[in-house]
């Protein structure tokens, strides 16, 4: 049986020789001073990350104008029905 071959993706800083007192042979991600530096290990390649987020986005996106839409049809149909209440009286 094959095992599967995971790619990850690193963003920050790498190190090497000495850090913490340790002396090391290879660089290690480590985090930066900098709080505006990016840190993290994505699973999968990034651009797929980001189309199949972009994706979920505008899909979201047009629920959320459905939604809006609904109430507002909503309140319009309450609107013209307190309205026709009202002229009948």
């Amino acid at each position: 049986m094959e095992k599967k071959k995971y790619e990850l993706f690193f963003f920050g800083i790498l190190t090497s020789g000495e850090h913490q007192n340790v002396i090391q042979k290879e660089a290690l991600p480590v985090k930066s001073k900098d709080p505006f530096v990016s840190y993290g290990i994505l699973p999968a390649n990034p651009l797929s990350l980001k189309r199949r987020y972009a994706i979920k986005g505008y899909v979201m996106d047009v629920f959320a104008w459905l939604l809006l839409l609904l109430g507002i049809a909503l309140n319009i149909v309450f609107i013209f029905l307190i309205l026709s209440l009202l002229t009948v009286i």
